[in-house]
């Protein structure tokens, strides 16, 4: 019941999904849960009910040893023109055995449809707040299972040819060095870059670290400005962490105070309850982000965002988008954030619910919707099979043009 209880009392968004009844899907599950052979599949019938909640900040985890167990064979996949499309790839011994290259399409796993797969093995237990984010974490756990089990898979290549093969759930490539998938490759924090001899290029892998604040502004420290006329921030693979480490790098890009965003949360009064009064809200307006008093780069400033920006770098990108103070290129944010508590349940097994609406600070919503890009670059095949990256090709056109 504790699964009940702290969705009932703790969670925020009720309002996004109007038809469910949170007391009678519990009814509901519980015959179904007690019914179940092994403890992970009491815990798949409960990750079920949660899910039907959308929101990605709210979902039950398996105990961090088990997470451990589980691998993937070094493959990263998006979907493009609604195809799932292998977009990046680790140099193992099957990789290179199978020729398996950026822009193949997967269209079986295991003998079944590859969106069927998807969909009922792994956004039955987790759909996020947005159709395309709860994909794009989906896609990253497609061919995920106990390490060194096999999987197989259906490719398709330009052509329509299809080959089978059978890989390896294990990321280790052939130079003994483990593959990095994008959401979770955080050394370095910061890579940088200079194109076109005066645009200064930037990807902030991850806000969970405060180290990532001092990394920044001791690259803003070297800069010579009279040489240096944009920047460009990559935050296409960056899932969150915290936003006060975002906050402290929109410090540094910023000339006034800038506001951040509204957040609320739930304010439950038990005596209201008796009375049949509604439920209040405790509401806050953020303070607003501050200029740093170190250097600062004040010159033309380009976000590129895509579908796994997520929570506290959807927390970066509010602020300087609604103050105008940068263009976002690219495609829409995953559109979740928020404050989860969390909650140890038998068996090791994690629970969080989100607990905090945030919003614009004009109050329009973006969670469940995404942050639009200014200037939208949809993907395709062809640029993988080309090995282009047109999001970034496209910020450095838009800057040199504003720049000039």
């Amino acid at each position: 019941m504790k699964v009940w209880a702290e969705v009932k009392f703790n969670f925020v968004y009720f309002d996004k999904v109007p038809d469910i009844d949170w007391d009678k899907e519990i009814r509901e599950t519980i015959p179904r849960a007690l019914d179940t052979k092994t403890i992970e599949e009491f815990y798949q019938e409960l990750q079920k009910v949660v899910a039907k909640l959308r929101d990605g900040h709210t979902f039950i985890m398996q105990p961090f040893a088990e997470m451990q167990a589980l691998e993937r064979p070094p493959l990263e996949f998006q979907m493009i023109e609604e195809k799932i499309i292998i977009t990046r790839v680790g140099n193992s011994e099957e990789i290179l055995k199978y020729k398996i290259t950026p822009g193949l399409e997967i269209i079986e796993v295991n003998g079944v449809p590859a969106k069927d797969y998807l969909n009922d093995n792994i956004l039955s237990y987790y759909l996020g707040n947005t159709k395309h984010w709860g994909i794009t974490y989906g896609l990253y756990k497609l061919l995920e299972g106990k390490k060194d089990t096999k999987v197989t898979i259906k490719v398709s290549d330009f052509a329509g040819k299809i080959n089978s093969v059978i890989l390896t759930r294990n990321s280790e490539l052939k130079d003994g060095s483990i593959f990095k998938y994008s959401y979770f490759d955080w050394e370095p924090l910061i890579i940088k870059q200079v194109y076109e001899k005066d645009i200064l290029y930037l990807k902030l892998s991850t806000f969970i670290f405060n180290q990532i604040v001092d990394e920044f502004y001791s690259i803003l420290d070297k800069i010579d400005f009279s040489k240096i006329k944009g920047m460009i921030l990559d935050i296409r693979s960056n899932t969150g962490g915290n936003s006060a480490n975002s906050y402290q790098i929109i410090s540094h890009l910023i000339d006034k105070p800038i506001e951040a965003e509204k957040w609320k949360t739930r304010k439950y009064l038990p005596a209201f309850r008796s009375w049949g009064k509604p439920e209040e809200w405790f509401k806050v307006n953020s303070e607003p982000i501050k200029p740093s008093k170190k250097k600062r780069f004040l010159g033309p400033l380009v976000i590129l965002t895509g579908n796994a920006t997520a929570s506290a770098a959807e927390d970066f990108v509010v602020p300087l988008k609604y103050a105008k103070r940068a263009t976002l290129i690219g495609n829409t944010t995953a559109g979740t954030t928020g404050n989860p508590i969390n909650i140890v349940l038998p068996g090791g097994y994690f629970f969080s619910v989100c607990t905090k609406i945030s919003t614009y600070p004009n109050e329009e919503e973006f969670v469940g919707i995404g942050i639009p890009p200014d200037i939208e670059v949809k993907l395709t095949r062809d640029a993988f099979i080309d090995k282009k990256d047109i999001v970034l090709e496209k910020a450095i056109k838009v800057l040199k043009n504003e720049i000039k």
